[in-house]
C-alpha cells in the first residue's frame, strides 16, 4: 500500500454552508501525522472526503452521507476532494513515483442544467433548507501519475481559473486534454466504482482494509469498539474477518470473481445427481472387492499345498542331493589330490630355478663391482692425463717467465753496454758538438716518440677492452661452474634422499614380511593372485549357504505365516462367537426398541414405520428451515431498523427501485427516509396530507421523464409503488382524504422517531428471540427423529440378516488348533536345517575373513615392494643425472682455468703495455724533452729503423759525457766487458729455456710479456711441485685398481662356465641389486624347501580323506535305495544344483531327512479334510457378497490338488477368476471415472481452498514482530487445531456426501441450493481441516507499564484499563492492515508502505507506555498513522512526524479552515519539494 504525501480539499461546505474548506492543503510527507482541530469545526468531514478517494461515496455516519453536502442551504456545487500518494517501488512503473487520487462529486441534475452556480450564492437559512433535504450526487474519480512534482501534480491541479470554479464536467475535459498535452503525467478517469477500486488496489489501495478503516471511524476512538462489537471471539475474527472479509476477498480480487461459493455450489448442486449415482455404484465394486478377497484368502489358503508339496519334493531332493554331494566330494577330492602332486612338481622346479637365478645373481654382482672398478680406473687414467698436461703446461708457462726476466735483463744489459759505448767512442768529441749530436738525437727520437706514442695510447686502449671482457667471461665462466656445482649438489641431496627412503622402505618391507610370516617377496603379486582365486571360491560358497539360508528362511516365514494366520483365524472366530452372541443380544433389544418406536408413533410394521418416521422427519425439517429464513428476514428487519431504514423482502420492489434510480440517478428517495430530513412539523403535515408517503418513492427532479407506459412494464405484478414528485409534497393543495379513503399498511412511522425504533427493535429482537428458541427446539426435534429413522432401518436389517451356528464356529476352532500343532512341528524341521546352515556359513564366513586379511597384508607389503622398486629406478636415474652433472662441473671448471689463463695473460699484457708507456713518456721528459729543439728540423728516413732503446742509450751516454767529461776510461772499458758477458748469458739462459731472442723480442714488443718478481715465480714453481705429486700418487692408485680389475675377470668368466656346467645355461637378466636379489632368493629357498616338506605330508593327509568319502557313499547309496529314491533322475543335475555338505553333516542329516520324509507322508491325508472346510467358508461368503453364480461354479469346480502343479493350475484358475471379476469391476469403474474424476476435482478444489485459507493464517502471526527492549516480540498469536494432513481428502469427501444427503431434504431448487452455497462458504469450509473452530484461540501481547509484567492474554480476555484495551485492539487493527498488504501484493522483498487514518485514538489511552508497541509496530511494519484529535499531550504529539494545528477564522461571511501552526522534523534534506512555511495568526475560533 502507499503513503500519503500531500492531500487536498477545495470548495467544500457544510454546516448549512456557514464553514468551509476552500483550497485546504495538508502535506503529511509519508509520516506519521497528527491534526488538532476543535469539535465542530469538519474534523470528521475532512476524514470523510479523504475517504471517498479509497472508497468511493461512502459514509462514517448514515446521517451524514456525502450527499448532505448538496442539501439545499449547503451552496455546495462542485466539490474535490485529493490524496497524492508515494507508490511502493514493486508499483513504480516507467519512473512515474506518485500517483493522485481524485473525487469531483456535484449534485445530481438534469442534464439541460447549467453549472454556473458561485460561491457568491446566498445562503439558504437552515428552515429553507430543510424544505428539500433530499438530494443525490453524481461524481466521478481519477488518477493523476507523474514522476515528480509539476503543473498538474496535487498542488497545482488548476481547479479554479482566474478566480472562477472549475466545473464538473470542465474538470473531466481538462484531465482528458491534460494526458494528451502534457507527456509527464499519466491519466485514468473513472465514472465507476467497481473499475475505480479494482484499478487502485493494483497500487496497494485496498477495500478490504478501508472498509475496516471506515468502521472503526465511524465515531471518535472506536477502534476497540468495533473489534469488541463485530468480533467477539477468536473464532468470529478468524471466520468473519480474516477468511471472510480478507482472505476470500483477496483471493477473489486477484482472480476476478464477484462470488466463488455461489459458483462452487452452483457446480455442486449441478452434479449431485451423479455423485448419489456413484454411491451405488461404489457399493457394487464394493461387493467385487470383498468377492476378491474372499477368493484370495482361499487362494492363499491353496497356496499353502504349493509349499507342502514342494516340501515333500525338497526332502526327497535333500537325499538324492547328499549323495550326489558325496559323489562329487569324492571326484573333487581326487581332482585335489592329483592337482596337488602337480603342484608339490612344481615347487620342486621352482626350487632349482630359484638356486640357478642365485648362481646367476652372484655372477651379477661380480660384473657389478666389475663395472665399477673398470669405470674407477679409467677415470684414474683420465685424471692421471690431466694432471701431466697440468704439470707440462705449468712448466712452459715457469720457463716462458723465467725466459721473459732474462730477457728484460738482456735489454737493460744492452742499453747500458750502449750507454758505455758511446760514452767511450765519444770522449774526444767537443761539448758543443755533444749538444748539437744530443738535438739532432733527441729530434731523431721525437719522430719515434710521436708514432710510438700514438701505438702504445692505441695498444693501452685495446688491451683495456681485452682484458674488461676477459674479465666479464670469467665471471660468466665462474657462475656457470657454480651453477653446475650447484645442481650437482641438488642432485646429490635428492639421491641421498632416494637412499634413505628406499632404506626405510626396506626396513618396512622386512618388517612386514617378518610379522606376516612372508619369506619372498618378489612372488607376493602372484601370491596375491592366488588368495583371490581362493576368495572368489569361498564367496560362491558363501552365495550357495547364504541362499539355502534364505530359501529355509522363506520356508520358515511361510510356515510362521500359516501359523498366524492359523491363529488369526480362530481370533476371528473367537471374535465371531463373541459378535454372535452380541448380534443375537443386539437384536432383541433392537427389536424392543422398534416396539417402542410403533408405539409412540402409533405405527405397526417396520416397513410403514420407516416411512413414517421418514415423513415425520421431512415435516419437522420444512418448519425448520420456514422458521430459519423468518428468523433470517427478521433479522434483517432489524438490522434495517437500527440503521434507521427498512427491509423489504420483494424483489419486485427492489427491482422497481432500481429502474427509478436509473431513469432519476439519485434523485429517487424512499418515502421515509425522505421524512427522516424533514423537521417534525413537516413530517406531520406530510403524512396527514398523504398517509401512504412513507411506503411510496420521492422523485426530487425528474420527474418528468417517467412514463406511464414504462411504470406499467416494470410493474408486471398486482403490487402498487406510488411514486410522488418532491413538488408535490411541498404542495399543500395535495392532500389524500382519509375520510373517503384509507390504506391498510404496517406503521413505520417509528423511524422517523428515535425512541419509538428503540422500542420496535426490542419487540423485533424479542420475536426474534422467541423463534431462535423455537428452532432450536425444533432441530433438537428433528435430530432426534433423525436418530428413531436411523434406528427403524438398521434394526430392521438387521432382523433380516441371517445368523452364524455357535457350534459350527466352534468346530471350525478346533480343526484351525489342529493344523497349527502340525506347522509348529514343520517350523522345528526348519529351524533346526537353517540352524547348520549358520552355523557352517560362519566357518565360510571366518575362512573368507582370514584370505582377505591375508590380501590385505600381501598387498601392504605389494605396495612397500613397488615403492622400493620403484626407489631403485629413480636411484638409477639420479646416477645418470650425477654423471652428467659431474662431466659438467668438469667440463665448466676446464672452460673457467683457460679463461683464467687468458685472462691473467691478458691482465699482464695490459699491465706490460701500460708500463712500456708509462717508460716511453718517462724517458721522452725526463730524458730526451730537454734537449728536444723545435727550430731544427730534421728528416731521417731511416728513422723507423732506429733501435729506440739504442738511441735512448746513446742520448743517455752523450748526457753522461757532459755530465762526467773527466770519468776515467779504463772503469769504463770494465764496464763494458761486464756488460757484454751479462748480455751473452742472458742469450744463453734464454735459448736453454727453449726460446729464441728474437721470440721474446717479438713478445715483449707486444707487451705479451714483463718482469715477473721472484714471488710469483716461487708460487708457480710451487705449483709445478704439486702437481707432479698428485700426478704420482694417482699413478699408484691407478696401477693397483688395473690388477684388481685383472683378477675380477677371470673370477666371472670361471663361475660362467661352472653355471653353464649345473644348469645347462647362462642367461643374465635385468637386476638392480644383485646383493639383495640373492640373499631374498636364498630366503625363499629355504622356505621352499619347509613347503615341499609339508606338501609331503598333506598328501599323505588328503588320500587318507579320499579312503573316508568312498566309505561315505557306499552307506548314502543304501539309504537312498531304501528310500526309493532313483537316483538316476538326478543324473542331469549340474553342480551348481547340488547342495554340497562337509561330510560330518551329510552323516548327521540323513537319518533326519528320512523321519521329515515320513512325517510329510502323514500330514498328507489330513490336508484333505482341512480343504473341504475352506471350500465351504468361501461358498458361502461369497453367497454373501452377491456371487451366487460363482458360488455354485467354485462348488462344482473345485478339487482337492493331489501335487504342486495341480495346486499351481488351481491358483491359476482362481487367479483368473479374480481378474475376471477385476475386468467386470473395471468395467463399472470406467463408469464412474468421469463421476469420481468430477468428485476428486471438486473435492481437491475444496481443500485447495482451505490449504489457500491456512496459509494466509499462519502469515499472520509472522507479520506482526516488533523488537522492543531488545526482544523480538509477536504482537499477535494465532492457534489452530489442524487434523492430520493426510485426513483432508477423508474428511473433505464425507463433508461434501453430507451436504448432498441433506440437500435432498429440501424441495425447492432455491433453498437447496441456499444451503448448498452456506456449506461451501469459504469459512465453512476450513472448519472441514480444523479438529474444533471453537478451540481457536487468538493471543494480543499487552504491554505493561513494567516490562516483566507485559504478557499475552487470549483475544476474549484482552482487557484492562480502557486504555490498554485501546492499545492492544489499534496493534491488532495495525497487523491487520499489514496482513492484507502483504498477501495481496507480489513483492521483491522491498518493504510495502501502508495507511491508516484513527479519529482521535487518545480518549483513554494517553499514557505514552501504551503508544511505545504501537509506534514500534508503525515503524516495522513501513505504516502510516494520521490522527485527527484535540487536545493530545505533548507526550502523544512528540511522537508524530508532523503535527498541524487547524484552525477557523472568518471569510466571506463563512468560518473556513485554516493552518494555524505546523510542526515537522522531517529533515529538509528528506523533503521532495519545498517545505511550506505557516505564520502563526490569531483567530476568532467558535
Amino acid at each position: 500500500m502507499p503513503q500519503i504525501n500531500r492531500i487536498r480539499v477545495n470548495n467544500v461546505k457544510y454546516n448549512f454552508g456557514t464553514q468551509f474548506y476552500d483550497d485546504f492543503i495538508m502535506r503529511f510527507n509519508c509520516r506519521n501525522t497528527i491534526y488538532d482541530l476543535a469539535n465542530g469545526g469538519g474534523k470528521s468531514l475532512l476524514m470523510l472526503l479523504l475517504m471517498q478517494n479509497m472508497i468511493p461515496n461512502c459514509t462514517l455516519d448514515e446521517k451524514q452521507p456525502i450527499e448532505k453536502l448538496f442539501r439545499k442551504g449547503s451552496d455546495n456545487t462542485c466539490i474535490h476532494s485529493l490524496v497524492e500518494w508515494k507508490l511502493d517501488n514493486n508499483a513504480v512503473k516507467d519512473g512515474f513515483r506518485y500517483m493522485t487520487t481524485g473525487f469531483c462529486a456535484r449534485k445530481a441534475r438534469d442534464a439541460k442544467d447549467e453549472e454556473n452556480v458561485t460561491d457568491g450564492t446566498d445562503i439558504l437559512t437552515q428552515a429553507q433548507a430543510s424544505l428539500s433535504d433530499n438530494t443525490s450526487v453524481e461524481y466521478f474519480n481519477y488518477c493523476i501519475f507523474y514522476r515528480k512534482f509539476g503543473e498538474n501534480d496535487i498542488k497545482n491541479l488548476p481547479l479554479a481559473v482566474n478566480g472562477e470554479r472549475v466545473t464538473y464536467n470542465g474538470l473531466k475535459a481538462y484531465l482528458r486534454e491534460a494526458e494528451k498535452s502534457d507527456y509527464n503525467i499519466k491519466v485514468y478517469i473513472f465514472d465507476r466504482k467497481g473499475d475505480y477500486q479494482s484499478f487502485i488496489s493494483r497500487y496497494g489501495i485496498y477495500e478490504s482494509a478501508w472498509e475496516i478503516v471506515r468502521g472503526i471511524n465511524k465515531t471518535e476512538g472506536h477502534v476497540r469498539t468495533y473489534f469488541e462489537t463485530n468480533y467477539r471471539t477468536s473464532r468470529k475474527v478468524v471466520e468473519d474477518l480474516l477468511i471472510e472479509e480478507i482472505i476470500q476477498k483477496s483471493y477473489n480480487n486477484r482472480l476476478s470473481v464477484d462470488n466463488d461459493d455461489s459458483m462452487m455450489a452452483k457446480t455442486l448442486l449441478d452434479i449431485k445427481d451423479k455423485l448419489i449415482e456413484l454411491s451405488k455404484k461404489n457399493s457394487q465394486i464394493n461387493d467385487y472387492d470383498n468377492q476378491i478377497e474372499a477368493l484370495t484368502y482361499f487362494k492363499d489358503y491353496i497356496a499353502t499345498y504349493k509349499e507342502f508339496y514342494s516340501n515333500k519334493r525338497d526332502i526327497e531332493n535333500r537325499l538324492a542331493n547328499m549323495l550326489l554331494s558325496v559323489i562329487n566330494a569324492e571326484g573333487r577330492k581326487e581332482a585335489e589330490l592329483s592337482g596337488h602332486n602337480e603342484k608339490e612338481q612344481e615347487l620342486y622346479n621352482e626350487l632349482s630355478d630359484k638356486k640357478y637365478k642365485i648362481a646367476v645373481a652372484n655372477v651379477l654382482k661380480e660384473k657389478k663391482s666389475l663395472n665399477e672398478l673398470d669405470k674407477l680406473v679409467k677415470e684414474a687414467l683420465s685424471d692421471r692425463n690431466k694432471k701431466e698436461n697440468q704439470i707440462k703446461t705449468a712448466r712452459e708457462k715457469l720457463m716462458l717467465l723465467e725466459a721473459a726476466n732474462n730477457y728484460c735483463d738482456y735489454i737493460n744489459y744492452e742499453k747500458e753496454l750502449v750507454k758505455v759505448n758511446t760514452a767511450i767512442d765519444s770522449r774526444m768529441i767537443e761539448d758543443d758538438d755533444i749538444a748539437s749530436e744530443l738535438n739532432r738525437l733527441a729530434a731523431i727520437y721525437k719522430q719515434y716518440y710521436d708514432k710510438a706514442e700514438k701505438e702504445f695510447s692505441d695498444k693501452t686502449a685495446r688491451a683495456a677492452i681485452d682484458e674488461k671482457n676477459l674479465r666479464d667471461e670469467l665471471k660468466k665462466a665462474d657462475d656457470k661452474h657454480q651453477e653446475a656445482k650447484n645442481n650437482c649438489a641438488v642432485i646429490h641431496g635428492q639421491e641421498s634422499t632416494v637412499k634413505q627412503h628406499i632404506e626405510k622402505d626396506e626396513k618396512e618391507l622386512k618388517r612386514l614380511a617378518d610379522a606376516y610370516g612372508i619369506l619372498i617377496v618378489d612372488d607376493i603379486i602372484s601370491k596375491i593372485e592366488e588368495l583371490r582365486v581362493q576368495h572368489n571360491g569361498i564367496l560362491k560358497a558363501e552365495a550357495l549357504l547364504e541362499e539355502s539360508i534364505k530359501e529355509t528362511t522363506k520356508s520358515v516365514y511361510k510356515t510362521e505365516e500359516k501359523i498366524n494366520i492359523a491363529e488369526s483365524n480362530i481370533a476371528m472366530l473367537d471374535e465371531r462367537i463373541d459378535q454372535l452372541q452380541s448380534q443375537i443380544i443386539s437384536r432383541q433389544e433392537n427389536e424392543s426398541k422398534l416396539k417402542d418406536l410403533q408405539r409412540i408413533y402409533g405405527i405397526g410394521g417396520a416397513d410403514r414405520l420407516k416411512e413414517g418416521i421418514f415423513k415425520e422427519f421431512l415435516r419437522m425439517n420444512d418448519k425448520y428451515n420456514e422458521d430459519s429464513q423468518k428468523a433470517v428476514k427478521l433479522g434483517k428487519l432489524i438490522e434495517a431498523v437500527s440503521a434507521g431504514s427498512y427491509y423489504i423482502d420483494n424483489p419486485s420492489y427492489n427491482k422497481f427501485r432500481e429502474y427509478l434510480k436509473s431513469v432519476c440517478g439519485e434523485a429517487v428517495t424512499e418515502g421515509y427516509k425522505y421524512l427522516e430530513n424533514a423537521s417534525e412539523q413537516q413530517r406531520n403535515d406530510i403524512v396527514k396530507r398523504i398517509p401512504f408517503i412513507q411506503y411510496s418513492f420521492v422523485i426530487d427532479s425528474g420527474f418528468d421523464r417517467l412514463k406511464e407506459a414504462e411504470l406499467e412494464t416494470e410493474t408486471q405484478d398486482s403490487a402498487v409503488y406510488p411514486v410522488i414528485s418532491a413538488e408535490a409534497l411541498k404542495d399543500e393543495n395535495v392532500n389524500i382524504n382519509s375520510d373517503k379513503v384509507i390504506f391498510a399498511f404496517n406503521d413505520i412511522s417509528y423511524l422517523t422517531d428515535d425512541k419509538r425504533r428503540d422500542v420496535k427493535v426490542r419487540i423485533l429482537r424479542e420475536e426474534l428471540d422467541n423463534l431462535n428458541d423455537t428452532i432450536t427446539k425444533l432441530n433438537s426435534r428433528k435430530q432426534t427423529v433423525l436418530e428413531d429413522y436411523v434406528l427403524s432401518v438398521n434394526a430392521g436389517d438387521t432382523s433380516a440378516e441371517k445368523l452364524d451356528a455357535p457350534e459350527e464356529l466352534l468346530k471350525r476352532k478346533n480343526d484351525i488348533k489342529e493344523n497349527i500343532a502340525t506347522y509348529r512341528a514343520e517350523l522345528g524341521q526348519y529351524n533346526d536345517k537353517k540352524s547348520q546352515d549358520m552355523a557352517e556359513l560362519e566357518n565360510v564366513i571366518k575362512s573368507k575373513k582370514s584370505v582377505e586379511l591375508n590380501i590385505s597384508r600381501y598387498e601392504e607389503i605389494a605396495v612397500v615392494n613397488e615403492r622400493v622398486t620403484a626407489g631403485y629406478v629413480t636411484l638409477k636415474q639420479l646416477t645418470e643425472k650425477l654423471k652428467a652433472a659431474e662431466a659438467q662441473i668438469i667440463e665448466c671448471a676446464d672452460y673457467l682455468d683457460k679463461i683464467r689463463e687468458d685472462y691473467i695473460k691478458a691482465d699482464e699484457y695490459k699491465t706490460n703495455v701500460d708500463n712500456q708507456y708509462s717508460e716511453l713518456v718517462s724517458v721522452w721528459e725526463n730524458t730526451v724533452s730537454h734537449f728536444y729543439n723545435e727550430s731544427i728540423d730534421y728528416n731521417n728516413d731511416e728513422a723507423d729503423k732506429i733501435n729506440p732503446d739504442e738511441l735512448t742509450a746513446k742520448i743517455t751516454g752523450l748526457k753522461d759525457i757532459l755530465s762526467n767529461k773527466n770519468s776515467d776510461v779504463s772503469d769504463k772499458e770494465n764496464l763494458r766487458k761486464h756488460l757484454k758477458a751479462s748480455v751473452d748469458k742472458c742469450i744463453e739462459a734464454i735459448e736453454y729455456r727453449g726460446h729464441t731472442l728474437e721470440e721474446l723480442k717479438g713478445m715483449y714488443e707486444t707487451g705479451t710479456i714483463s718482469v715477473s718478481d721472484r714471488t710469483k715465480l716461487m708460487g708457480l714453481n710451487n705449483e709445478l711441485h704439486e702437481y707432479q705429486k698428485e700426478y704420482d700418487a694417482g699413478s699408484r692408485e691407478t696401477e693397483a685398481k688395473e690388477a684388481l680389475l685383472n683378477r675380477l675377470e677371470g673370477s666371472i668368466a670361471h663361475a660362467k662356465s661352472q653355471i653353464e656346467e649345473k644348469y645347462g645355461r647362462y642367461e643374465e637378466f635385468e637386476c638392480d641389486n644383485p646383493e639383495k636379489f640373492a640373499d631374498d632368493m636364498s630366503v625363499a629357498v629355504a622356505e621352499l624347501e619347509k613347503n615341499i616338506e609339508k606338501y609331503a605330508q598333506l598328501r599323505k593327509h588328503m588320500s587318507d580323506e579320499l579312503k573316508e568319502i568312498q566309505l561315505i557313499r557306499k552307506d548314502l547309496e543304501r539309504i537312498t535305495y531304501n528310500a526309493g529314491i532313483d537316483i538316476e533322475n538326478y543324473a542331469e543335475l549340474s553342480e551348481s544344483d547340488i547342495e554340497i555338505k562337509d561330510f560330518e553333516s551329510v552323516a548327521k542329516e540323513y537319518e533326519q531327512t528320512a523321519k521329515e520324509y515320513s512325517s510329510i507322508l502323514k500330514l498328507e491325508y489330513k490336508k484333505a479334510d482341512e480343504f473341504n472346510k475352506y471350500k465351504t467358508k468361501l461358498i458361502d461368503e461369497l453367497k454373501n457378497y452377491n456371487g451366487a453364480e460363482l458360488a455354485v461354479e467354485v462348488n462344482v469346480s473345485v478339487e482337492l490338488p493331489v501335487n504342486a502343479a495341480k495346486t499351481e493350475q488351481l491358483v491359476k484358475s482362481i487367479e483368473d477368476t479374480n481378474s475376471f471379476i477385476e475386468l467386470e469391476k473395471e468395467r463399472v469403474h470406467k463408469g464412474i471415472e468421469d463421476m469420481e474424476r468430477i468428485k476428486d476435482n471438486f473435492e481437491n478444489r475444496c481443500i485447495q481452498t482451505c490449504c489457500n485459507i491456512k496459509t494466509e493464517l499462519e502469515r499472520l502471526p509472522k507479520l506482526s514482530h516488533i523488537r522492543m527492549d531488545n526482544e523480538d516480540i509477536a504482537i499477535i498469536g494465532l492457534y489452530i487445531p489442524y487434523v492430520k494432513e493426510e485426513m483432508y481428502k477423508d474428511r473433505m469427501s464425507a463433508y461434501i456426501d453430507e451436504t448432498i444427503v441433506a440437500a435432498e431434504s429440501f424441495k425447492e431448487q432455491e433453498e437447496r441450493f441456499r444451503y448448498i452455497r452456506s456449506r461451501l462458504s469459504w469459512k465453512r469450509l476450513f472448519s472441514v481441516i480444523a479438529t474444533d473452530m471453537n478451540s481457536v484461540r487468538i493471543n494480543l501481547y499487552k504491554r505493561e507499564r513494567i516490562k516483566d509484567q507485559s504478557r499475552y492474554l487470549r483475544y476474549e480476555e484482552a482487557v484492562g484499563s480502557t486504555g490498554q484495551s485501546q492499545g492492544i485492539y489499534i496493534q491488532f487493527l495495525i497487523a491487520i492492515i499489514n496482513y492484507i498488504s502483504n498477501m495481496n501484493t507480489v513483492s521483491d522483498g522491498q518493504p510495502l508502505g501502508k495507511t491508516i487514518f484513527i479519529d482521535n485514538p487518545f480518549g483513554a489511552a494517553k499514557d505514552i507506555y501504551i503508544w511505545e508497541p504501537i509506534f514500534k509496530l508503525l515503524a516495522v511494519n513501513h505504516v502510516q498513522l494520521i490522527v485527527p484529535a484535540r487536545g493530545a499531550t505533548p507526550a502523544i504529539t512528540s511522537r508524530f512526524d508532523v503535527n498541524y494545528i487547524l484552525g477557523q477564522k472568518m471569510a466571506d461571511k463563512r468560518q473556513q479552515t485554516v493552518v494555524v501552526d505546523y510542526y515537522s522534523n522531517v529533515k529538509e534534506t528528506e523533503l521532495e519539494y519545498t517545505r511550506m512555511d505557516y505564520e502563526q495568526a490569531s483567530f476568532d475560533f467558535i
